[in-house]
């Protein structure tokens, strides 16, 4: 007996269904596929954006920060207005500017974290960048790919070439001594003040001795590690100057007469550094009104420790 659905015409609708189910799917794949093609090459921003643009925020899952214009090149309000690389703000513009979308990839909210695109306002991977608090788009990378979306669409694209990172807002700032000169001249006095001592050290005829100990000599290892410490200290991050209290005062005084001071100021675990120099020293405006964290080392030498 013929079983029912194996009817000749039976047989023709599941033919037609099948045959209109491949015409579908390749009518959406040449869609997408001409949709691709059409927005290949075109810029995720336009020139006159880049070129114009007086601010740019970058928000990530750890950190907030912003690149700011101002008349002699670019700032971070967030590190005491300290400026920002200019190696480094070329690198990013040019790369804004030559940014162009690929080819389209997934439309699937599921797969953004894939594509590291996931909102940082929602505690995602994605670095969300803004031009002047108006045009947003969220980066991601996976397998060196440099990847983006609009924060409010679930379409994503590849785009190229590969942005510079922006999860670390140190790495726009400079703190090396080509910023922030170390001062390297002869040190012939140094004085520690702290809660528990306050001495004085002075270098003659290439020994040192401590002020009110009869001029003996003394152990010159902690002097000469301090010595050492102040022609290469090491700044971790940058910050306004806060009212908090120092607790240790380092002063260095030079064969040409020039002074340094150096205060310290603990916040939990961190030890951040202010300067004083004395007038006529060149190049050490970037000192003024602002704090540097300091490495453990450093402070340990400093204070003779």
């Amino acid at each position: 007996m013929r079983h029912p659905l194996n009817t000749p015409r039976n047989t023709f609708l599941m033919l037609t269904a099948a045959l209109a189910l491949i015409a579908l799917v390749s009518f959406v794949i040449q869609n997408v596929s001409n949709h691709s093609t059409e927005l290949a090459g075109r810029p995720a921003f336009t020139e006159a954006q880049i070129s114009s643009t007086r601010e740019i925020e970058v928000v990530t899952s750890d950190a907030t920060y912003t690149l700011k214009r101002i008349e002699t090149g670019w700032v971070m309000p967030e590190k005491a207005d300290f400026p920002v690389a200019e190696n480094a703000i070329t690198s990013l513009l040019t790369a804004l500017t030559d940014l162009n979308i690929e080819m389209s990839t997934t439309q699937l909210p599921a797969r953004h974290a894939l594509l590291g695109l996931t909102d940082p306002a929602d505690s995602g991977f994605g670095a969300r960048l803004t031009l002047d608090q108006d045009s947003s788009r969220i980066f991601g990378q996976r397998a060196g790919q440099q990847f983006m979306r609009e924060p409010e669409e679930d379409q994503t694209y590849q785009v190229s070439p590969v942005l510079p990172p922006l999860y670390n807002p140190m790495r726009w700032i400079d703190l090396s001594d080509d910023t922030l000169p170390r001062l390297t001249g002869e040190i012939v006095q140094i004085q520690l003040e702290t809660n528990v001592t306050d001495a004085i050290y002075r270098l003659s005829s290439g020994v040192w001795h401590k002020d009110g100990s009869d001029e003996e000599p003394v152990n010159a290892a902690p002097l000469n590690n301090a010595i050492y410490a102040s022609y290469y200290l090491e700044f971790t991050d940058v910050r306004r100057r806060t009212d908090a209290q120092a607790f240790a005062r380092i002063g260095f005084g030079y064969a040409d007469g020039e002074t340094q001071i150096i205060s310290l100021v603990r916040e939990g675990n961190e030890t951040w550094a202010r300067f004083e120099f004395s007038d006529g020293i060149a190049d050490v405006e970037l000192y003024e009104s602002r704090e540097f964290k300091l490495e453990a080392l450093s402070v340990a030498d400093l204070l003779l420790e």
